[in-house]
């Protein structure tokens, strides 16, 4: 059974699990200038980020993004066009694909990526212009997490004595540059330490947003030693002479201030949604927790084809289980109906597909080595989560493959067939032996497997139960009538699930059936459940 519990080990080192991630050298190219987007773009790019899964798919919809960011749809729809004609967003099938991101865990000093700061989807930082915001994020995408960034004012503009290569030059003047900067403290995004040096002397001072006593405005403008109308339209300055440094510090990169990559969260909201279930039912819930933990698994143990097996699993889970998701809350079963009816049933599923294509002769030898490390892999994660109906299950459907998998996977096999042997070893001590029944161990073990299909379709009949009680209670209350032909719609698909399981149909997707299911006194698949 699983339990929470048995998941901790997971969940404790979820801060670890790879995430996807603004790629550091990308976005330091779009603060430089040297990828052409317009301001709206990059705001879409920063919007969208949190959102960018393991595989850099883009789960949250683009309707629901435009929202979002409060902006115009011909805004929208240019900034959209923008970054996929750039190759910053690609579209495969219906679905769009980060191109700027990297996935990585961000341990160990890692300096590949930049956080999702808060302010990066600000109403401030919208608000800057597009030279604003490449300036910001050169301060932000040169520099290591938590450092300052030194660099000569001069070197933020384009002058006579612009150093090559360092910097910023789409600035056109002193003014501009130092306006901006301004308005980067000012707005609390930046503390910047100035220093200016006249001869040999060297002088500097910190500046940071407005107190109530400081006008930080008039206050940097004296120390540059600007000289400003009443109107602000004229400034007189002598930069040249002044030899201005700064050092830039971001102000807002703790851990605080930065939005949580939520995209397996949100990939489960879009499937709420697509089969209404209500969003209050995930809201502040361990158990979606645990699904991801799974994903997460997957994705360490079998790479991208690990998130494809969740996601199908997932959808199906939906698919078959939408008017059951109050009830399995409720019971808190949520995680182990997922893992039980969905994840196991296709990791089997995939194992016996791998064993089949191991033995194809057009696979490459280096195809057939990436098969043999996926089912490897899904072969340990079926030992640990999978229980032991499921590890007979998989024996039974893979019985012809048994002596390739014994010389493909010595250790990992072995313990598979230990863990059956010993689990079919002790329902024949309680139920044949302890009987005098005279039946051989694997006569037995034939039977039990019938067994187990049919105490399968007996769940159908318990779920079948339950959406009986669930529609009455609902018409009753006269609460979510909306629910209503959805239970109905599932209720005729468990009739012809319920009747192919009770037929001894293997719920093996694609495999061949069984026999059917004879009346066997002995091991009640359910009561591990």
């Amino acid at each position: 059974m699983i339990t929470a519990n048995s998941l901790a080990y997971d969940l404790s080192n979820e801060n670890e699990t790879p995430l996807a991630k603004m790629d550091r050298d990308i976005i330091f190219k779009i603060s430089k200038g040297l990828i052409p987007v317009e301001s709206s773009t990059i705001d879409l790019l920063l919007h969208l980020s949190p959102y960018v899964d393991i595989d850099k798919k883009i789960n949250i919809n683009m309707h629901q993004l435009r929202a979002e960011m409060h902006c115009r749809k011909s805004t929208f729809e240019f900034a959209l066009a923008q970054a996929l004609q750039l190759g910053l967003i690609t579209l495969k099938g219906n679905d769009y694909f980060s191109e700027i991101h990297i996935v990585t865990t961000g341990i160990g000093g890692n300096y590949t990526y930049i956080p999702n700061l808060k302010i990066l989807t600000s109403s401030l930082f919208k608000n800057y212009t597009l030279n604003q915001k490449r300036l910001f994020l050169y301060f932000l995408a040169s520099r290591p997490p938590g450092l300052k960034h030194a660099i000569a004012i001069r070197n933020l503009y384009n002058n006579r004595l612009h150093s090559p290569g360092v910097g910023v030059d789409y600035f056109r003047s002193y003014r501009e540059v130092v306006g901006t900067i301004i308005k980067m403290v000012e707005s609390g995004h930046i503390g910047v330490e100035i220093t200016k040096s006249i001869g040999d002397q060297k002088v500097n001072k910190y500046f940071k947003q407005n107190s109530k006593d400081i006008d930080t405005h008039k206050e940097m403008l004296k120390f540059l030693e600007i000289e400003e109308s009443k109107k602000g339209q004229k400034w007189v300055y002598k930069e040249d002479d002044l030899n201005l440094k700064i050092s830039v510090h971001i102000l807002h990169d703790s851990k605080k201030d930065i939005r949580k990559v939520s995209s397996s969260e949100q990939e489960i909201y879009n499937l709420c949604e697509a089969f209404e279930v209500p969003i209050y039912h995930l809201e502040n819930n361990e158990a979606w927790r645990y699904i991801i933990a799974y994903k997460n698994y997957l994705y360490k143990q079998v790479g991208l084809k690990g998130i494809s097996i969740y996601r199908e699993s997932l959808a199906n889970f939906f698919r078959d289980s939408a008017p059951l998701m109050e009830y399995y809350l409720q019971i808190d079963k949520v995680a182990n109906y997922f893992m039980d009816f969905h994840l196991l049933k296709n990791c089997i599923s995939d194992i016996i597909s791998y064993a089949h294509s191991m033995q194809d002769k057009t696979v490459s030898l280096h195809g057939k080595k990436l098969l043999k490390e996926n089912m490897l892999n899904l072969l340990k994660f079926i030992n640990k989560y999978g229980s032991d109906a499921d590890l007979l299950i998989l024996q039974k459907e893979i019985t012809i493959h048994d002596a390739m998998l014994e010389d493909l996977f010595r250790s990992t096999w072995l313990e598979t067939k230990n863990k059956i042997n010993a689990f079919v070893n002790k329902q024949y001590i309680n139920h044949v032996v302890s009987r005098q029944l005279e039946l051989t161990v694997e006569q037995y073990k034939t039977e039990l497997v019938k067994v187990i299909y049919g105490n399968r379709s007996k769940q159908y009949s318990i779920l079948e139960d339950k959406l009986e009680k669930l529609t009455v209670r609902i018409k009753k209350s006269n609460e979510r009538l909306k629910n209503l032909h959805l239970i109905t719609k599932y209720m005729n698909n468990l009739q012809q699930i319920k009747k192919a399981s009770l037929n001894g149909e293997s719920f093996i997707k694609g495999s061949a059936p069984s026999n059917s299911a004879n009346s066997v006194a002995t091991y009640n698949w359910l009561e591990s459940k």
